[in-house]
């Protein structure tokens, strides 16, 4: 395995971020992160647009992943009314895919999960906006070799 960055002792995602923001090359300007488990293909401009209107510390592109199972319908009565075959989420979900302002750095910790921290802290300020993906942008986690196995499959479909 690789060596944790920075040292020996693990930094976690947040103090991981922390250590790369300090080796940005234009730490005054806003930089992005991505997920390394995530394939996704949408427009990073219109996310940094949405991140600068919005006046965002933090900005966290938003999916809505296909449940991976059929769901069922029912009336009021407890008939079954449909079947519905892998159904986008109602739920909203960290799609993995970042802005930062050039403040954001300061704020995360030198070692621990960010996402515990640093973005529940901004949330409650409201300095953190979710960026829904666009309609009909590409997607998926890649958490196990059947997932990117169909993803390059979907890819290969989509001709990319």
């Amino acid at each position: 395995p690789a060596p944790p960055v920075g040292g020996r002792e693990p930094l976690g995602r947040g103090g991981g971020l922390r250590y790369a923001a300090a080796r940005l090359p234009h730490p005054g300007q806003s930089w992005y992160a991505t997920n390394g488990d995530i394939w996704t293909r949408f427009s990073l401009k219109e996310m940094a647009d949405f991140h600068t209107e919005r006046d965002a510390v933090a900005t966290i592109a938003l999916a809505r992943p296909r449940i991976p199972w059929g769901a069922v319908q029912t009336d009021g009565f407890g008939h079954v009314t449909d079947f519905i075959e892998s159904p986008p989420s109602t739920f909203e979900i960290n799609a993995g895919v970042y802005v930062f302002s050039p403040e954001f750095a300061e704020l995360l910790p030198e070692r621990g999960d960010h996402e515990r921290s640093t973005f529940p802290q901004l949330a409650r300020e409201l300095r953190l906006a979710g960026f829904p993906l666009p309609q009909g942008a590409y997607w998926r986690a890649i958490d196990t070799a059947k997932d990117l196995t169909e993803a390059a499959k979907e890819l290969s479909a989509l001709g990319r």
